[in-house]
């Protein structure tokens, strides 16, 4: 089912086209909402204003397209008075917003009540109801041209969601198995859907869906895809923590050259556990020790130097360990 829903979405994806839109009907209030291609020249022009900081033209037009049922004006109104831009913070008001939208089944609603039920944000924690709303917006088809990016994005970050709920089980029952079924979606796309997707969703995407194997593979489970491959597209993506996961991974194997190697690089590209992580086994004299000789026979660099150099790093990135780390080596000289 899930390969499937695979092929769906990337037939959509690459159908994408400009004109044309599939409307969708919520049977129960038999409301309209359309897709961003046709949102309608006031909301434009709302959104316009609100671009430009002019938010009292903008609610303006907005009540105005509230008192028709649009979702898209109650949603941007939700999310106004939520952030008190141009009005008084009121997030009781700003929450009846955001539960109209949702009830006309306005995606962006429906993902953000979704967030909202599963951390338990102004509403009672559900996360049986989260989890199954951010399904159906994973699988939900929204026909076959005329999206705008924003749908076709939603859909993946639904999926990414999904996967990632499964995955780590603080809200609901760890599932491996449905973790890698939804990770494998937008985790096996190729880089080259960056411009559909979005390059930090997709990169995030390919991030937690090798993660999602490495624990399969840890559980005696089957994979779907390539971890390396998947790890090597999230470092194409910018991703900076591929290096800190695959040092972790060299440690298990007790590889600790190559370890040290990957929180280098990580460090390097401005992950600061990483910095800490390579300091460490440094200090700890653990990828060599000190005097030892290089493969042409030169001493090695005093470990403790490098060491130094990447908690020096780290703490200018903000890692407080790799601070208490460095004071501690200066004390006692």
């Amino acid at each position: 089912m899930i390969k499937s829903l695979f092929y769906m979405l990337i037939t959509a994806i690459l159908g994408l086209q400009l004109a044309g839109c599939a409307t969708t009907v919520n049977e129960k209030t038999n409301k309209h909402y359309v897709c961003e291609s046709e949102f309608k020249s006031e909301y434009n022009e709302a959104r316009k204003q609100i671009s430009n900081g002019v938010y009292g033209k903008a609610i303006s037009l907005l009540h105005a397209l509230e008192k028709e049922g649009y979702a898209p004006a109650l949603y941007t109104l939700y999310k106004i008075n939520y952030a008190g831009n141009g009005v008084k913070v009121d997030k009781a008001k700003a929450f009846a917003y955001l539960n109209r939208a949702y009830m006309y089944r306005y995606p962006v609603a429906e993902y953000e009540m979704a967030e909202k039920m599963l951390k338990g944000e102004d509403v009672k924690q559900n996360s049986v109801e989260a989890i199954k709303i951010f399904k159906d917006l994973a699988e939900r088809s929204y026909g076959d041209s005329g999206q705008e990016h924003i749908f076709y994005r939603l859909k993946a970050k639904a999926n990414v969601m999904v996967s990632r709920v499964y995955y780590e089980g603080k809200y609901i029952e760890q599932d491996l198995k449905q973790a890698g079924e939804f990770g494998y979606v937008i985790g096996s796309l190729p880089p080259t859907q960056e411009y559909n997707i979005g390059r930090k969703l997709l990169g995030e995407a390919y991030f937690l869906y090798a993660k999602i194997m490495i624990a399969q593979v840890n559980a005696g489970l089957e994979t779907s895809w390539d971890i390396n491959v998947a790890f090597g597209h999230a470092q194409e993506m910018g991703v900076i923590e591929v290096d800190y996961e695959e040092g972790l991974l060299y440690l298990e194997e007790n590889n600790i050259v190559l370890a040290a190697k990957s929180f280098g690089h990580g460090c390097t590209d401005g992950h600061a556990e990483s910095c800490y992580m390579a300091g460490k086994l440094y200090e700890e004299e653990k990828v060599y020790k000190n005097g030892d000789k290089d493969e042409y026979g030169r001493i090695e660099e005093n470990p403790l130097v490098i060491a130094k150099r990447y908690y020096s790093h780290g703490m200018k990135l903000g890692n407080l360990k790799c601070k208490e780390r460095l004071e501690l080596i200066e004390n006692k000289k």
